[in-house]
Formats: C-alpha cells, sequence, structure tokens
C-alpha cells in the first residue's frame, strides 16, 4: 500500500516528541464540519513542531471584564509602544481582564486569563473615535486589544502564542467554575504556592447580545503585528457590582502590574460571560516596525 510523504513522516517520529504530539492536534475534519469553521488551513512551523493555522476553538467558555484605571498608569504600560489607551475617562481608563476556558480546539484543551488594554495606534488612518469603532467590523477596525500578560495551563499555546504572535505567556496554575450567574476563576503561579488573581462573584444576567469579532495588537521582536479573532456566540451582561478581583500575594509581574492598576480588590465595570464560545485565531500582520 502506498504511503503518502505526510504519513510517513508521522512514521519516522517518535510517540513521545513534541512534534508528534502537536501533530496529535491537527484533525479537524469533525470541527470543519460546520460551515463557521470551513476555512482554508496552513501548518507553520514553531517550537514544539507544527501549529495548524488558524486555531479553530469548537468548544469554550469566556469571560471578558473591563475594570477603571489611573489612565497615566496605564498609558505607562504602553511606554515605547505606538500605542495610546482607547477607552478614556477623563482621568481614568479602562482595561480588562480576559478568561477563556477551551474545551475543544486544534491545540487541545487549555484555560488562559489575560490582562490586556484596549488601545488605538497612534500611527496610521485617521480614525473615528474608539467607542464608535467598536461597533464596526474588525476588518474596518484601527483599534483593537493589546496583551500584557497571558496566563496558560497548556505548554503547546504557550509556545505558539509566543512564536506565532509574541504574546507574553507563561505557565501556571489556572481554575475555572462558571454557572450561570455566578463566576469563579483563580490563577496561581506554576509551582501552586502563591496567587496571582482571583475574580469570584455573583451577578444576575441580565441580557444577551451577539459576539465581536476582536482585533488584536502584540509585539514579536521590533514588530507590531495585527491579528484578528472571528469569534460566535451569545455574550451575556451581568449585573458587575458583585464581583471583585483580587490580587494574590505572588510577585509574578502580572501581580505586580495588577497592584500597580490599583486592581487589588476592585469590582468590575462590566462584566460578559458566554457559555457557547467559538473562535477562530488568525496569524497576524506586520503593521509597523519599533526603531531603536
Amino acid at each position: 500500500m502506498a504511503v503518502n510523504k505526510e504519513q510517513a513522516a508521522e512514521q519516522d517520529t517518535p510517540v513521545g516528541s513534541d512534534r508528534a504530539k502537536t501533530r496529535e492536534f491537527h484533525g479537524t475534519t469533525g470541527i470543519q464540519i460546520d460551515p463557521f469553521f470551513q476555512v482554508p488551513l496552513y501548518t507553520q512551523d514553531f517550537s514544539r513542531g507544527e501549529i495548524q493555522l488558524p486555531i479553530l476553538i469548537k468548544d469554550a467558555t469566556a469571560v471578558y471584564c473591563q475594570f477603571v484605571a489611573p489612565r497615566a498608569k496605564v498609558a505607562e504600560l504602553l511606554r515605547d509602544k505606538p500605542l495610546d489607551p482607547a477607552f478614556v475617562l477623563g482621568s481614568r481608563a479602562l482595561v480588562g481582564l480576559t478568561i477563556h476556558a477551551n474545551h475543544q480546539s486544534t491545540v487541545g484543551t487549555h484555560v488562559n486569563m489575560e490582562l490586556v488594554i484596549p488601545v488605538t495606534r497612534q500611527t496610521g488612518f485617521k480614525r473615528p473615535s474608539s467607542w464608535q469603532e467598536i461597533r464596526m467590523s474588525s476588518d474596518r477596525r484601527h483599534m483593537g486589544f493589546f496583551v500584557t500578560d497571558s496566563a496558560l495551563d497548556s505548554p503547546v499555546m504557550l509556545s505558539a502564542g509566543r512564536d506565532v504572535w509574541g504574546y507574553p505567556g507563561f505557565m501556571a496554575q489556572l481554575f475555572t467554575r462558571f454557572k450561570g450567574s455566578q463566576l469563579f476563576s483563580e490563577c496561581n503561579d506554576f509551582d501552586g504556592r502563591k496567587g496571582i488573581a482571583r475574580l469570584a462573584g455573583f451577578g444576575p444576567r441580565l441580557f444577551r447580545i451577539p459576539s465581536i469579532d476582536l482585533t488584536m495588537f502584540s509585539l514579536k521582536d521590533n514588530e507590531l503585528l495585527r491579528s484578528l479573532v472571528n469569534t460566535r456566540g451569545s455574550f451575556h451582561l451581568h449585573w458587575p457590582l458583585g464581583f471583585r478581583l483580587q490580587v494574590g500575594d505572588s510577585d509574578h509581574p502580572m501581580a505586580q502590574r495588577l497592584r500597580y492598576l490599583g486592581l487589588d480588590n476592585a469590582r468590575p465595570l462590566i462584566v460578559f460571560s458566554c457559555d457557547d464560545y467559538q473562535a477562530r485565531m488568525n496569524a497576524g500582520v506586520t503593521v509597523d516596525i519599533l526603531r531603536n
């Protein structure tokens, strides 16, 4: 029986190797039954073997929280980057904490918690207000979200985030429990000894809105990348005052940044949750090159 090159490569790959492990995640037949996922796919080399792009997330739960922080401190986190805070209210600016519990995807199951800043580029086309832009389709949007910290419990996704997008990821212990109006998520140091952040509380669901595609900005080496995350699902808006973010006693940079922004024991301004979240994570395109 004839064996094609791809089959031969799989047979020659040791079962326990990183390349074999990442190759196991490339089965997309079941996922691509859904027209939302029927897009061209390609493979890209990364430090653990090969990864298939775009990453397809079939079944996940997502929580998006927005907090108010001092505008000057938010801007300081963007220093030396061609980005400015997008959503400002006088001397205050919005920052976000996002949690994704991915139950089925082409990179396996994983959980991540991210500290993100809504941003707008300092250069480029003349832009409308970011408050108007967020309602536009992603291919018309110049504002986006910049990830300052990305906690993950998957070494494959950690390497993919760094190698493909330049995300500042790190391994952590992550626990999530989402049930209706109750939300709980905890991020601890990888050794589990100290806590980084915990979001918990109860907030009645008020109404539902459809998901919006996300525009992401990231720095890979000296390049500013813009990437699109196509999403699908229904987000519930929660009454936010029953939730609280607590920062642990860890010295991790993410915990330090949360304290710096004054978010220890902070209540969010906005809380959204989605229990039927799906997404396509596309590779980024270079839109700016930073000069030293």
